[in-house]
């Protein structure tokens, strides 16, 4: 119950974040459901002003000071990535630490406009556990695979 309603969460939030698609496990680590998630949203760039890779880095690197951000390149477009443990702050925080991985894509001849696929994982409880990596690990690998496609 408690997951089911962690999950209906997840896709309300999704909804009100302008999310695309919700990409969630099928398999089971052992009897465990696999901890992990991404969302593909579809934004306005930051500030309404032309996204590119480097005013969206020096803003994201604001934003979240104890975040690792940096440029890397998915689908021949420059885009920013960054990684950062969020949550499970105080015991008050009903929600678990998590490991959350952004990747923020300008899109291509409208610089208005990003893509953002957001990436979390609780690991197996812990968001730097060896789980938490390899998930992380994965969902860095489905990214090389973006690519863009006319319309």
């Amino acid at each position: 119950m408690e997951i089911e309603g962690r999950l209906r969460k997840g896709i309300n939030e999704a909804r009100k974040g302008d999310g695309l698609d919700l990409y969630l496990p099928v398999y089971e680590r052992g009897r465990v459901p696999l901890g992990a998630s991404f969302v593909v949203a579809e934004t306005a760039s930051p500030r309404g002003a032309a996204a590119d890779a480097n005013s969206l880095l020096a803003l994201m690197t604001a934003e979240s000071d104890a975040s690792h951000c940096e440029t890397v390149t998915v689908a021949e477009t420059t885009a920013v990535r960054r990684d950062a443990l969020v949550g499970g702050k105080s015991k008050e925080d009903v929600e678990a630490a998590s490991r959350r991985v952004d990747y923020v894509i300008p899109v291509p001849k409208d610089s208005t406009r990003c893509v953002v696929v957001s990436f979390s994982t609780v690991g197996a409880g812990d968001p730097e556990d060896e789980i938490a990596e390899a998930t992380t690990e994965l969902f860095d690998a489905i990214m090389t695979t973006f690519r863009w496609r006319a319309a």
